[in-house]
């Protein structure tokens, strides 16, 4: 009873190893938070028509992320998605919008009936995005600003001149002949007084005659 044991438990690893041997994928694969990233793997012919899937290392049965139902044909489960094509006897399995909780191990996998899948780990890596407020080429100090007042039309503003004052020897010329005139303008109110005296007097004897 117990050689038959370890021959059942020694057939069902043989029959797994093989499953591992008829699947490759990419050992690791890696992207950023909010990108996206593909599986691609590939098998033999002979599953060429067998359902492909994706699950986590530690899924169980119908524990799967995502199932193909039928070649060519994409299946989608919220941000995941997996698309078989026969006649390059792959399957491509694409992750969108990546978490940091998305990183982990993997199985990307084909269903056989009556046997055991064959499976294949994959490690996926998601590395937090850059800071998308930092610019590659940011300012530095020593750019030229563009002032803001250049921005603003241009404005002609009347030019007043001031006349300009006349040369030192004119104000000169000017004072002296004040002072000339003077005592005429002020002996000239007395002389027409006496001038007017005058005529008076003359009309005056002109009629007495």
């Amino acid at each position: 009873m117990r050689s038959r044991s370890v021959w059942l438990l020694s057939a069902l690893f043989l029959l797994h190893v093989q499953g591992c041997f008829s699947l490759s994928c990419p050992r690791v694969v890696a992207g950023t938070v909010g990108g996206s990233l593909s599986v691609q793997c590939h098998y033999e012919e002979k599953y060429k028509n067998n359902r492909k899937f994706l699950c986590h290392q530690s899924c169980g049965p119908n524990q799967d992320i995502v199932k193909t139902i039928a070649p060519e044909r994409e299946m989608r489960n919220g941000r995941v998605s997996i698309r078989d094509d026969p006649a390059s006897l792959s399957f491509t399995v694409t992750l969108e919008e990546l978490r940091l909780q998305d990183a982990g191990t993997y199985q990307c996998g084909i269903d056989i009936t009556l046997s055991w899948d064959a499976t294949f780990l994959v490690e996926v890596r998601v590395s937090p995005a850059t800071d998308p407020t930092q610019s590659s080429n940011p300012l530095k100090t020593t750019d030229t600003l563009v002032p803001v007042t250049t921005l603003l039309p241009e404005l002609t503003l009347p030019v007043y001149t001031r006349p300009s004052p006349p040369p030192r020897s004119q104000l000169s010329s000017v004072h002296s002949l004040k002072l000339l005139l003077l005592p005429v303008f002020l002996k000239l109110p007395l002389l027409l007084g006496t001038l007017g005296a005058v005529l008076w007097m003359k009309k005056r004897l002109q009629r007495a005659h």
